[in-house]
């Protein structure tokens, strides 16, 4: 999977380092300067035909343009610094990003929640399911464990 924002950051960083601006590079690229923009803050990615443009304006492979095979650091104050927050989850329920999302599950929005818990809920993530369980709301609970099971438990 793709990581836009990070991406993005990685295409202003290199757009700065040359002495580009946002309008010379658009320019460059036949582009406009809201489609660097949207790249850069990670909203869009450029069309193929742009993305080799970039690499050879850069000087680097579409492997280091798109960051492929860069991970994520589960020992980062803030996970998310720098990436997608739907990459970072993603990254987490394959396995790839070995991160406590149980003891932290305090920093995840309700959809990401709702990711993690469908991940457990279908094997693809394993959890404590004591810890967790303290850490949910009434409805995540009931999607979790389901409205019977909910009853029993208590």
């Amino acid at each position: 999977m793709l990581d836009f924002k990070a991406i993005g950051n990685g295409i202003r960083e290199r757009r700065q380092r040359l002495g580009y601006s946002q309008d010379a590079l658009a320019e460059t690229l036949g582009v406009t300067h809201q489609a660097i923009s949207r790249w850069e803050q990670g909203e869009a990615m450029p069309t193929v035909e742009n993305l080799a443009e970039l690499c050879s304006l850069f000087d680097i492979g579409f492997e280091e343009l798109l960051l492929l095979g860069r991970p994520v650091d589960p020992t980062a104050k803030n996970i998310f610094d720098g990436h997608s927050r739907t990459y970072v989850v993603k990254e987490i329920i394959s396995g790839r990003c070995p991160y406590d999302f149980v003891g932290n599950f305090n920093v995840f929005m309700p959809q990401e929640r709702i990711m993690l818990l469908r991940a457990v809920k279908e094997g693809k993530l394993t959890a404590d399911l004591l810890s967790l369980r303290q850490k949910l709301t009434q409805e995540e609970l009931i999607f979790l464990f389901g409205k019977k099971q909910i009853h029993r438990m208590w």
